[in-house]
């Protein structure tokens, strides 16, 4: 099998009605595809694409694009009640239609996938050996011998860094996120596909893994010579692995280019605020620019250029005439009526980024939290063999009123333990801890007052607000019983309506459940719910780790915003070093239970010390350097090696 390089600059990526003609045949060709559900909504509107042998390909774009959909109908993993229509060819051959056999066939053959939780492809009952070679078959089509199946698992699990032979015979619950996603590379690649479809397949994992995943993934593709398209709403991660990105936007593609020439010259208003809402590592930066609003459904912004909506320099044209996608230089793409004219003047436009941002002062004589030599041990289950887990070994740890303090580290850290801790949610085998002058260490020992003064005192959001919030109450019933806990009687309607506005949302979002609301809005309300009660302390667990960049933006700001108004303290918890840069004062450094650098943020992430710290920071795709559009540079440089 032939090495192929992942940055061919001179593949065709897209084909259009106004270039119909392409060089060679293309390994994956779509056009004009849509998808739609059975009452006629459009969800997905006329994409082009094209995939070369050997190529890598990124789609980006946020959530409700149409990405993961456009990518299913290749494969015919359309959920029920949705259809395709268009063209869709591998090697030239028409899948829209084909019978269910026929695709069967190609999966995992011709074309795999792997997903964002593996746990939606690997049998939870089956052990790890049998996943992967599941779909093995010899020349007669027969199942494999037992040893001939067990020698190309550890050849597959090797192929994707696994040397350990204990994990063929593992469940793939007793394995970590990221190796559970090695297995779920290996299942895929068993049958040698010409073409990998990984859809946002590092989103849930920590940063150091994500590196090792996204590495493996470049150089498994690189090495076998296959395709790789790569779903993802991040495009640091896109210009750090593939050679072309297609920017996808409300069901159609906006933007198509080298990874280097949509990083440094965005030529559509969308990509530009999708680099700007990237916070960058190396800096503070004053404004995080969100793009406001949200993606539209294909038919609300039918006719008209479909991010018009939310555009600065949309027209009248833009809002009554939907814009092509017209050929913008070699082997660039756009579909907006003005990129001729706003081309230079996006690429040229200030970034807003300065080296230092004055913050809200702390008061660094009032300590406000307190934790000293805090220690967490978790005994093995009765009956099961194991040792017992120290999820913290004698952390030190102090927080001023006022002040931001973020925590950083991988899974494993404790970091979630040392937050859940504060509010009593975990308790503490050793050391103590103090808040707002009360001892804090057990909760359980408190008197009943001291007890709901501390839970007033500090309070948190977590990663997904919606398993936080009931979904059968509505909005303005949740937000009213927090608020009810403060004032010591029922809300009034204009006090739930106030506290709406604190957090960015309009007052009719009384009467809506969670359901009804998007990540971010779902965030904001959780993010309501813990200043209702006025906190001295407001803790965040990975708050924005789930959402797009640009709804991340308008989160961080939100909080930037809230610290400045109410004076509060923060605890930001996350993996991510981009955004502990732009909401904190100064950083603990996390790693299996300890702390291992601590001190100003701009400090510890500018001049790393420890070596842990220092893998951190290699691991955040495309940190080396900021563009002048704002977003970063593709960052070729070779991760380490798993």
């Amino acid at each position: 099998m032939k090495a192929s390089s992942a940055h061919q600059s001179g593949t065709a990526a897209l084909t259009t009605r106004s270039d119909p003609g392409s060089s060679g045949a293309p390994l994956l060709s779509v056009k004009g595809l849509r998808v739609a559900t059975q009452d006629g909504r459009t969800l997905v509107d006329g994409v082009d694409l094209q995939v070369a042998e050997g190529e890598s390909l990124a789609i980006v774009g946020e959530s409700g694009s149409g990405k993961s959909l456009t990518v299913r109908s290749v494969i015919g993993l359309l959920a029920g009640g949705l259809s395709a229509s268009g063209s869709i060819r591998y090697r030239g051959k028409e899948l829209l239609g084909a019978k269910e056999k026929e695709l069967a066939r190609l999966r995992g053959g011709g074309i795999s996938m792997v997903f964002q939780d593996p746990f939606t492809m690997l049998h939870p009952m089956r052990r790890c050996a049998d996943i992967i070679t599941e779909t093995l078959r010899d020349d007669r089509g027969r199942h494999l011998r037992r040893e001939v199946r067990r020698a190309q698992a550890r050849t597959r699990l090797a192929e994707v860094g696994i040397k350990d032979e204990h994990v063929l015979n593992q469940y793939p619950f007793e394995l970590s996120g990221g190796m559970r996603q090695r297995v779920a590379i290996a299942a895929a690649l068993a049958r040698d596909p010409s073409l990998l479809i990984a859809d946002e397949p590092s989103t849930a994992l920590d940063a150091t893994t994500q590196r090792e995943v996204l590495d493996l993934l470049q150089r498994l593709q690189q090495a076998r010579g296959m395709a790789l398209v790569l779903i993802t709403h991040d495009l640091r991660v896109a210009f750090s692995v593939c050679g072309r990105v297609n920017v996808l936007y409300a069901g159609s593609i906006a933007e198509v280019g080298s990874a280097q020439d949509v990083a440094t010259t965005p030529l559509h208003p969308y990509t530009r605020g999708l680099l700007r809402s990237e916070p960058p590592l190396d800096r503070k930066v004053t404004d995080l620019v969100g793009i406001p609003g949200s993606v539209p459904s294909p038919d609300s912004v039918a006719g008209r250029c479909p991010f018009s909506t939310r555009c600065t320099w949309a027209t009248d044209r833009c809002r009554s005439r939907r814009p092509e996608l017209k050929a913008a230089g070699s082997g660039r793409w756009v579909a907006c009526h003005h990129h001729g004219d706003l081309g230079s003047h996006l690429a040229d436009m200030p970034a807003d980024i300065e080296e230092s941002v004055p913050a809200p002062s702390p008061d660094a004589t009032a300590v406000l939290l307190k934790a000293t030599d805090l220690h967490v041990t978790y005994d093995a289950p009765r009956g099961r063999k194991g040792r017992a887990v120290h999820a913290l070994k004698g952390v030190d740890l102090s927080i001023c009123a006022g002040e931001s303090v973020g925590i950083v580290g991988e899974s494993g850290s404790g970091k979630t333990t040392l937050g859940r801790s504060i509010v009593g949610l975990v308790h503490p085998t050793g050391g103590s801890l103090t808040l707002g002058g009360i001892d804090a260490t057990s909760y359980t020992r408190l008197p009943r007052t001291q007890r709901a003064e501390l839970r007033r005192a500090a309070q948190i959001v977590f990663q997904d607000p919606y398993s936080s919030l009931n979904p059968v109450r509505t909005i303005g019933a949740t937000l009213g019983e927090a608020l009810g806990v403060r004032l010591g009687r029922k809300a009034r309607p204009h006090e739930i309506e106030a506290l709406l506005e604190r957090v960015r949302l309009p007052a009719s979002y009384c009467q809506r459940r969670p359901a009804m609301l998007s990540g971010g809005e779902r965030q904001r309300v959780a993010i309501g719910r813990a200043i209702a009660l006025e906190p001295q302390l407001l803790i965040c667990d990975e708050p924005v780790s789930a959402l797009d960049v640009s709804v991340q933006a308008q989160i961080l700001t939100l909080l930037r915003e809230i610290r400045s108004e109410l004076g509060l303290a923060l605890l930001f918890i996350t993996h991510d070093l981009a955004v502990v840069r732009q909401i904190t004062d100064r950083i603990y450094v996390m790693y299996r239970g300890e702390v291992v650098e601590s001190g100003p943020t701009a400090d510890v992430l500018g001049h790393t010390r420890h070596a842990y710290t220092q893998r951190l920071v290699r691991s955040v795709p495309g940190a080396a350097t900021t563009t002048p559009s704002g977003g970063t540079r593709p960052s070729r440089e070779a991760g380490e090696q798993d």
